[in-house]
């Protein structure tokens, strides 16, 4: 099979369902590795940070398994069907109130039991990926696939591929609203500071701390969201007033 060179207005969403189109009609084996992050950033023509979010997407959606310092494995294409239900709601882009609503039913519970079970590993993982958001915040640049992927650990960390399905579809559904609000009013900051109480929560092992912590940071993301979405369309009703 042919690969095309993406469309730069997609990047990762559409190499994302290139890889899909790939594994499902050339019948992938389950264990065949696929190609490396450079190889495949070279084949799209894209850099390796929209490789990187492809495959979180791709894992999240049991197609690929993904293992330390050893590449990117197929699932077989049998796993893609679990989550059909899920790729719809990722798909419905200008849902808020709803996805917003059921993360804060699960991802609290989620944290719980994060708290319960991580590894050292994935405990590794959020150390990093939170010294890259606040590099990443310093210097003025968004951290929205460190938000995705600091989230998609912890799902991880349940060891369930349902929840892990959940939480990629659910912040599938809000990206476009969460980069810009990450922007508003030093969102950012306030989303790396309850990512670090999180992780001193899960860091402990306290199943109640993780859990607070996730729900008072999914209350202040939303309020950054609403904020965002209040003022924007203030000032829509003000241009159109004059």
């Amino acid at each position: 099979m042919k690969f095309r060179e993406t469309k730069k207005k997609r990047l990762y969403e559409d190499v994302l369902e290139q890889i899909k189109e790939y594994l499902i009609k050339e019948k992938i084996e389950s264990g065949q590795k696929l190609p490396p992050e450079r190889e495949l950033a070279k084949m799209f023509n894209v850099n390796r940070v929209s490789i990187r979010e492809a495959m979180v997407a791709l894992e999240a959606s049991g197609l690929v398994e993904r293992k330390n310092r050893g590449g990117a494995f197929s699932t077989g294409v049998a796993s893609f069907a679990a989550t059909s239900l899920l790729q719809v709601v990722a798909k419905n882009k200008y849902l808020i109130k709803e996805p917003m609503q059921v993360r804060r039913v699960i991802e609290p519970q989620l944290a719980r039991l994060a708290a319960l079970n991580i590894n050292d590993d994935l405990m590794k993982d959020l150390k990093k990926n939170l010294q890259q958001q606040e590099e990443r915040i310093t210097e003025g640049l968004d951290i929205i696939d460190l938000d995705r992927e600091f989230h998609y650990c912890i799902a991880k960390a349940t060891d369930n591929a349902i929840f892990i399905g959940m939480t990629e579809a659910l912040h599938g559904s809000l990206e476009g609203t969460r980069v810009k609000s990450l922007r508003f009013k030093e969102g950012g900051w306030k989303s790396f500071r309850g990512h670090k109480e999180i992780y001193a929560a899960l860091e402990a092992h306290d199943p109640n701390k993780a859990e607070e912590a996730m729900a008072d940071h999914l209350k202040q993301v939303e309020d950054l969201i609403l904020g965002y979405l209040a003022e924007q369309q203030a000032q829509s009703e003000e241009g159109s007033s004059r």
